[in-house]
């Protein structure tokens, strides 16, 4: 497979298939675990720090539906890269939410 460069990001790459499927996979379970992290932190009194996702920042299933609408773009067009990228966002925001959590308790 040869990969594509489009305005300086490769496309595909050495990635396979498996992988990007199972980066989507994980992307839709962080956000999921955000949602329930920042659930638990608005409970103990916190705030959201998005102002994007205010009013639906900690519902589960509307969290899992758009993580999902933003990966099949991505893995049909093959930026699996991008999606790696994404996945390791989301893990930041995951372990701020964490952090927050436990000084919260």
């Amino acid at each position: 497979m040869q990969a594509v460069t489009v305005a300086g990001w490769q496309k595909a790459g050495p990635i396979r298939l498996e992988l990007a499927c199972l980066l989507a996979i994980f992307f839709v379970v962080l956000n999921m675990l955000d949602a329930e992290l920042t659930s638990l932190a608005l409970a103990l009194g916190s705030s959201e720090a998005n102002r994007v996702a205010v009013d639906f920042g900690f519902d589960l299933v509307l969290k899992a539906l758009i993580s999902a609408l933003c990966v099949m773009p991505l893995l049909l067009g093959r930026w699996w890269r991008v999606l790696a990228l994404l996945c390791g966002g989301m893990c930041g925001v995951v372990l701020w939410n964490t952090v927050a959590v436990c000084t919260w308790l």
